[in-house]
C-alpha cells in the first residue's frame, strides 16, 4: 500500500529492514539463565536443603504445577480469542442489553420497594425513560456495536497471528513490577532517612510525593514504550506485513522521546486526579466523624470529578501513541491529533471501548473456568498420590491457585489486544476503511460503504510509515 503523504517518514525497505533488537533481548534472558542456574548450583553445593526429600518432592511439584499452569493458561486465553473472533457481535450486543436491563431493573425494582414515596417514583421515572432513549437509539447503538466486533475481530487477529506482542506484554509487566519494588524500596529508605535527620514532616512528605511521582513517570514510560512497539507490529500486521519484536522496539526507541513526553503529560494528570481522590477520601471520612454532611457532599464531588478528569483524559489522548509512532509526530502533535479524531469518532471510541470491556470480561471468564476446573483436578489427583485425606481440600486450593494465575496470565493477552484495537481503529480514522487489508472478506462490503463516508475520508497531510 502507498501512504497518504509524498512526505514520509519510512520507506517499505525500511520497515522490512529495520533493527531487529531480538538478540540483545535474547542475550538478556540467557544472561538471566545462566545466573539462576548458578544460585542453584551454589545453594546445592553449600546447603542441603536440595538434600532433604521433602523439599526436594515439593520444588519437584511447584515446578510440574507451573509449567502445568502455564501451558494450560495459554490453551485457555487462546481458547478465549478464538471465542471473542467469532462471536464478538453477539457477545457485545448482549453485555449491552443486560447492562441496561439490569441498571433499569433495579431503578424500577428499587422504585418499587419505595413505592408511595417522592425517590420511588423518581427511580420508576429515571428508569423509564432511560429505557425509552435506549429503545429509540437502538439502530443507532446497534450500528456501532457491529463496527466495534468488527475492530475486536481485527485485533483478535493481528494478535493470534502475532505472539511477540505477547512476549513483549510479559517484559513489560516484569519490568513495571521491578519499578514498583523499588518505588516501595526508596521510599521506605527515604522514610528512614528523614527520620534519622530530623526532617519536618512536610519536607519529607513532599520530597516522597516527589519520589512517587518520578517512579510513576518512569512505569508510565515503561508502559508506552512496549505499547509503541505492539502499535508498530499491529499496523504492520494490519498492512499484511510480517513484522519483528525488534523492528517493534526499534520503532518506539525512534521516538522515545516523544513517548516520555507523553508519559510525563499522563503522570501529571494522573498524579494529580490521585491526590484529589485520597484528598476526597480523608474529607469523607473528617466529614462522617464530624456528622458534617456539607463536607460528605464535597468529598463525593471531588471523587467524582477525579473520575471524570481521567476519563476525558483518557478518551482526548486514546490516539496519541499511535500518532507518535504511525505519524511520527511529536507529544504535542500527536496529542493535537487525538483531540481531533475524539471529536471526529467521540460515539464508535466509546461503544469500542466498551465493548473491549465486555471482551476481556469473557476472556477472563473462559480462562478462568478452565484454569480452575483443571486446577482442581490436578491438585485432587496429586494428593491423592501423596496423602490419605485432604485431596478435596487440595483441589480447591489447586483451583483458587490456578483461578488467580490464569487471570493475571490474561493480562498479556489482553494487554496487547487493546493496542492493537486502539491502532485498529486510528487507521480506520486516518487512513480510510480501505487501509484495513486483513479485515474478513465479509466486511469488504460494508467498509467499501464506509470508505464513501465523508467523516472517514482521511487527510492527506499525515505523515506516515510507508508501505
Amino acid at each position: 500500500m502507498v501512504g497518504l503523504s509524498t512526505n514520509m517518514a519510512y520507506s517499505q525497505a525500511d520497515i522490512l529492514e529495520a533493527d531487529d533488537k531480538t538478540i540483545g533481548a535474547l542475550g538478556v534472558g540467557l544472561l538471566f539463565i545462566a545466573a539462576t542456574a548458578g544460585l542453584i548450583g551454589f545453594v546445592s553445593q553449600n546447603t542441603t536443603i536440595f538434600q532433604n526429600r521433602g523439599v526436594a518432592e515439593f520444588l519437584l511439584q511447584a515446578f510440574l504445577a507451573f509449567g502445568f499452569l502455564f501451558i494450560l493458561a495459554i490453551f485457555a486465553n487462546y481458547k478465549g480469542m478464538d471465542i471473542l473472533q467469532d462471536h464478538a457481535y453477539a457477545i457485545i450486543k448482549w453485555c449491552y442489553l443486560i447492562s441496561i436491563g439490569l441498571f433499569v431493573g433495579g431503578l424500577i425494582i428499587g422504585g418499587l420497594l419505595l413505592l408511595g414515596s417522592f425517590i420511588g417514583i423518581l427511580f420508576i421515572g429515571f428508569g423509564l425513560l432511560v429505557l425509552f432513549l435506549f429503545s429509540r437509539g437502538w439502530p443507532f447503538i446497534r450500528e456501532r456495536i457491529r463496527r466495534a466486533a468488527e475492530w475486536l475481530q481485527i485485533s483478535v487477529t493481528i494478535v493470534l497471528n502475532e505472539p511477540g506482542m505477547i512476549v513483549l506484554a510479559l517484559i513489560q509487566s516484569i519490568i513495571v513490577g521491578i519499578t514498583v519494588i523499588m518505588e516501595a524500596i526508596t521510599i521506605y529508605a527515604w522514610n528512614a532517612y528523614s527520620q534519622a535527620m530530623a526532617y519536618s514532616q512536610n519536607t519529607a512528605n513532599l520530597i516522597a510525593y516527589g519520589i512517587m511521582f518520578l517512579y510513576l513517570w518512569l512505569s508510565l514510560s515503561v508502559i508506552y514504550y512496549f505499547d509503541g512497539a505492539n502499535t508498530f507490529i499491529s499496523y504492520a500486521r494490519i498492512h499484511n506485513k510480517d513484522p519483528t519484536v525488534g523492528q517493534g522496539l526499534n520503532a518506539a526507541s525512534n521516538k522515545f522521546l516523544a513517548i516520555i513526553g507523553y508519559a510525563l503529560l499522563s503522570a501529571i494528570v494522573t498524579f494529580l486526579t490521585r491526590l484529589l481522590f485520597f484528598r476526597s477520601i480523608e474529607m469523607e471520612t473528617q466529614g462522617r466523624s464530624e456528622g458534617n454532611i456539607g463536607k460528605v457532599i464535597l468529598a463525593v464531588v471531588l471523587r467524582i470529578l477525579s473520575d471524570l478528569i481521567q476519563w476525558l483524559y483518557h478518551l482526548i489522548s486514546f490516539f496519541t501513541l499511535p500518532a507518535i509512532i504511525i505519524r511520527q509526530k511529536n507529544t504535542k502533535e500527536a496529542m493535537i491529533e487525538s483531540k481531533n479524531l475524539f471529536t471526529r469518532t467521540f460515539w464508535d471510541m466509546i461503544i469500542s471501548d466498551m465493548g473491549y470491556s465486555y471482551g476481556s470480561t469473557i476472556l477472563y471468564v473462559v480462562t478462568g473456568l478452565i484454569l480452575s476446573v483443571a486446577g482442581f483436578f490436578y491438585g485432587y489427583f496429586v494428593a491423592s498420590a501423596y496423602l490419605a485425606v485432604g485431596q478435596v481440600i487440595v483441589g480447591i486450593l489447586m483451583a483458587i491457585i490456578a483461578l488467580v494465575f490464569g487471570l493475571f496470565a490474561s493480562r498479556f493477552f489482553l494487554k496487547p489486544l487493546y493496542t492493537a484495537l486502539v491502532t485498529t481503529i486510528y487507521v480506520f480514522a486516518t487512513e480510510g476503511p480501505e487501509a484495513l487489508e486483513i479485515v474478513p472478506k465479509r466486511l469488504s462490503g460494508y467498509l467499501e460503504n464506509q470508505s464513501r463516508n465523508p467523516k472517514y475520508i482521511p487527510t492527506n497531510n499525515q505523515r506516515s510509515i510507508r508501505f
